[in-house]
């Protein structure tokens, strides 16, 4: 027999998510929430909404589909990342006092539009799926599972 309580979701932990290490790099983790929370749906039935018909007859190719639910997923399952810096790194400053301050990393700010660009990247499709994946487990968003992640 199995307690109910191992059954239970945590509902704040489904809607703000959580943070998860990307095991492909060190240093580099992603605030995600669960697949299916309120914000994404609504997000993708605002989305697919117009395009109900074509998605019906089975009319949408593969490619657009995954563009439509990457969208949907910037900004309610992908909520934010850690450790992440711009493909460019910044120009160094030359200041009034005649100093120079050089350049270097500068952190990748999230934000829905850059999230929605990450996520629908073909070369970034693993990263896509780590998303995915990770917002499609359930055991990532019980009670039961939180309490014992919040030492961490």
């Amino acid at each position: 027999m199995v307690k109910l309580k191992l059954l239970r979701i945590d509902s704040e932990l489904e809607r703000l998510g959580r943070w998860f290490p990307y095991p492909a790099v060190a240093g580099v983790s992603f605030l995600i929430a669960r697949m299916g929370n309120p914000a994404y749906d609504g997000k993708l039935r605002r989305i697919m909404g117009p395009r109900l018909d074509e998605i019906r007859s089975d009319g949408l190719d593969d490619k657009t589909l995954e563009a439509m639910t990457a969208k949907a997923m910037a900004g309610t399952v992908l909520l934010g990342w850690k450790g992440l810096d711009e493909d460019e790194d910044a120009a160094g400053e030359k200041h009034a006092d005649g100093t120079h301050s050089p350049g270097g990393p500068r952190q990748l700010e999230f934000t829905e539009e850059r999230a929605e660009e990450i996520l629908s990247d073909p070369d970034l499709r693993d990263l896509y799926r780590f998303v995915l994946a990770q917002s499609s487990r359930i055991e990532n968003f019980r009670r039961e599972s939180a309490k014992g992640d919040a030492g961490n």
